[in-house]
């Protein structure tokens, strides 16, 4: 037996809570608190190992191997021949070792799923559950490939975007920082040895200036270090919100990031739901894993609920109702017509292509927002600074104005 620990939710309440248990591997824990009626949000070792290798696989090897996976079996070719083929051909060293070691566990006669799963930070269980579906179920090893590599190539076209977008705010603040840095260090000393000169009076912003600027450059090394603690504490911000889970649902009320949160995550739940069935996955099998797609656990909640909705015999849309208040009623009344005609699959896969669509729109128009955002930040401070420098000239030229 193993020690594990979960999350879960207080029973009536709202309130996350961490719980320790035991059991002899995670779905087995997962299976009896499924029996108690208790939604798991997450569950972790109680004290986990420590990783020997840190290394991962790149998005693009990855797909890279699929796709030749896929080639092979769509022509037939035997199997170690194709593992053969992926690591001469493949450039990542890492990758190489890991191909490796499961052409030897397959030549011991364990099949492809059971050879992946011995590198988790590869291949993750949904990965796992589609190669395993493939063998166990239809037996088609080229479709189940085929899409894994269509949800592949479609996470790294996402992520890609998201990147695109989020580069401008990145560049204006590094050039921010500079700006800042330059006025601080060159700019307003200039100015202070006028206003000494004057004797007069400073005013509290241009005082508030001076002393800033005196601090930067009386401790430039404890100035350079803070500004790259800035720059990394807004890069990861976001982190902030997966640390503290009563934070989730306010990451899903933030303007345009909220928005696009719940967007990503209704495109990656309705794909991977989709063709988890389609592939033969059952269907709390299937639960278990989109619930696994996302960190947020007002999400992660309200699938495992969901989960033990359909364990107790509900139907699939009842059963999802608490994914409503997160991705609104389109997607339950869809999944009812599929449940009715029994073809649930296409029209998660009808809807996929809808949102995927609306994504990549809202994506795009989220980038002349950010830029024109960041635009007015840089103005706005560059512009304070301007006038608390200014402000005692203005006083100066009221003083000489109302002298006799």
């Amino acid at each position: 037996m193993n020690n594990y620990r979960y999350m879960t939710v207080v029973p009536g309440g709202t309130k996350y809570i961490w719980r320790s248990a035991t059991a002899t591997n995670p779905e087995a824990l997962e299976r009896e608190m499924l029996v108690s009626q208790v939604p798991i949000i997450q569950v972790e070792a109680a004290h986990r190992v420590r990783q020997v290798s840190r290394k991962k696989v790149k998005l693009q090897e990855l797909c890279n191997y699929t796709e030749q996976m896929e080639t092979g079996f769509a022509l037939g070719m035997p199997l170690l021949r194709m593992l053969d083929s992926c690591i001469d051909c493949t450039p990542s060293p890492f990758l190489k070792t890991v191909l490796s070691t499961m052409k030897r566990e397959i030549e011991r006669g364990n099949g492809i799923a059971a050879s992946m799963e011995q590198w988790p930070g590869v291949f993750d269980s949904i990965y796992i559950s589609f190669v395993a579906a493939g063998e166990k179920g239809s037996g088609r090893m080229d479709e189940a490939f085929a899409q894994i590599k269509t949800m592949l190539v479609r996470n790294q076209v996402m992520r890609t975007k998201v990147r695109s977008v989020m580069m401008m705010p990145a560049v204006t603040l590094v050039v921010l920082l500079l700006v800042l840095a330059f006025m601080m260090t060159v700019v307003v000393p200039k100015f202070q040895v006028m206003f000494g000169a004057t004797g007069a009076s400073l005013p509290l912003p241009t005082q508030m200036l001076v002393t800033v600027s005196e601090v930067i450059r009386s401790q430039p090394l404890l100035s350079v270090i803070g500004g790259g603690v800035t720059i990394f504490g807004l890069i990861r911000f976001p982190s902030i919100f997966k640390v503290f889970p009563a934070m989730h649902g306010i990451a899903l009320k933030v303007p345009l990031f909220g928005r696009l949160q719940r967007k990503v995550m209704l495109a990656n739940f309705s794909r991977t739901l989709g063709q988890l069935i389609n592939s033969g996955v059952p269907f709390v099998q299937a639960l278990y894993l989109v619930r696994d797609l996302s960190h947020n656990v007002v999400y992660r909640l309200a699938i495992a609920k969901a989960i033990i909705s359909v364990s107790n015999g509900e139907k699939i849309a009842h059963a999802l109702q608490p994914i409503k208040a997160i991705f609104g009623p389109e997607i339950l009344h869809q999944i009812a017509f599929g449940e009715e005609a029994g073809s649930i699959p296409s029209l998660l896969k009808t809807l996929t292509e809808r949102q995927d669509r609306e994504l990549v729109a809202f994506i795009d128009d989220m980038k002349p927002v950010l830029e024109a955002t960041m635009i007015a930040i840089m103005g706005g401070l560059v512009g304070a600074i301007v006038v608390a420098l200014y402000l005692p000239i203005f006083n100066i030229g009221q003083t000489l104005v109302g002298t006799p």
